[in-house]
């Protein structure tokens, strides 16, 4: 087998659609998603026959000098010889120095000791089937949905897509509002501008106006054969007018109408996230469940170190 770095995003969403016919195609091992920052690369694995079997997006962590690590958001994803891929990149890894792998896939294989450690992606999703039609999808909605999706067309809420600086503003303001209110931590400015000023045609922000008001806003990623709902925020103040249901609601019709076939409300747990959990569940669906975030240890005793310095770094 051999390692080989991809650019041919083309390439890689093919391959991602293939590997995600049950469930979409993961933005997070796109080349575009590894665009977006200088430390993460997109990775092939090819047999000796030159099959390709394996695609991920990895990050090199270093903590600091002698203890490093790799990270591979929901990945890797593979196809075909597993057992070979995991093993033969658990060697690669090791000879980088690495003293752990951090791994998300959708099954961790059964011939490796894995430590469990705290979920960085969600490990459990919602996902519309878009091939149903827009009456099947909102018969299969809580009536409680669809009455307030309605309720925001009468009050006259819009739904734009925004592409301005005063839009980002908006959507920053509702976002640290969102936090706030919630007690849940958001990530900085730059990150979500990134994000939001990123391949037009990859991440696009939408947001809800009644009138000059905004409402509520979001990013989604379309990738491959799905959109993926990832941030969200909306103004308290105006929650009577039921904004973020006819959201949600327009950019399902827009993915469907635009040939996605699945729709990712990415990220639901009831006893982390009640509220927002309860939201997306009444907008139907089905769960997919992922393994979570798991380590491969190479060096037991820095990695002892390293989760020694992790526990005091989140005390202070």
């Amino acid at each position: 087998m051999k390692i080989v770095e991809l650019r041919d995003a083309k390439l890689v969403e093919n391959f991602l659609n293939q590997a995600g016919a049950a469930s979409g195609a993961e933005f997070l091992a796109s080349v575009e998603w590894a665009d977006l920052s200088s430390a993460i690369t997109t990775w092939g694995i090819y047999t000796d026959s030159d099959e390709l079997v394996a695609i991920f997006n990895l990050s090199r962590q270093t903590v600091k000098p002698g203890i490093i690590y790799y990270y591979c958001p929901r990945g890797p994803v593979l196809v075909n010889f597993e057992n070979e891929v995991w093993q033969f990149l658990a060697a690669y890894l090791k000879k980088q120095g690495a003293i752990f792998w951090r791994v998300e896939p959708h099954q961790l294989p059964n011939n490796f000791k894995f430590k469990k450690t705290i979920d960085l992606q969600p490990h459990q999703t919602l996902l519309l089937d878009l091939n149903k039609s827009a009456e099947e999808l909102l018969s299969e909605m809580h009536p409680k949905t669809r009455y307030n999706i309605r309720l925001a067309q009468k009050k006259e809420v819009v739904i734009i897509q925004g592409q301005s600086e005063p839009d980002f503003d908006n959507f920053w303001t509702l976002m640290t509002q969102t936090g706030e209110r919630d007690a849940f931590r958001i990530h900085d400015r730059q990150h979500y501008h990134d994000l939001a000023t990123a391949s037009p045609n990859f991440i696009k922000m939408f947001l809800a106006y009644q009138g000059d008001k905004c409402l509520a806003v979001g990013l989604f990623s379309f990738y491959g054969n799905k959109v993926t709902y990832l941030h969200g925020a909306s103004d308290h103040a105006a929650r009577q007018l039921m904004a973020p249901y006819l959201l949600q609601w327009e950019l399902i019709k827009q993915a469907k109408s635009q040939g996605y076939i699945y729709y990712d409300f990415f990220g639901i747990e009831a006893k982390k996230w009640p509220g927002v959990t309860r939201f997306k569940l009444g907008f139907g669906g089905r769960a997919v469940d992922y393994a979570g975030t798991y380590d491969l240890v190479f060096k037991p005793a820095k990695y002892f170190l390293y989760n020694l310095m992790r526990t005091i770094k989140r005390f202070l």
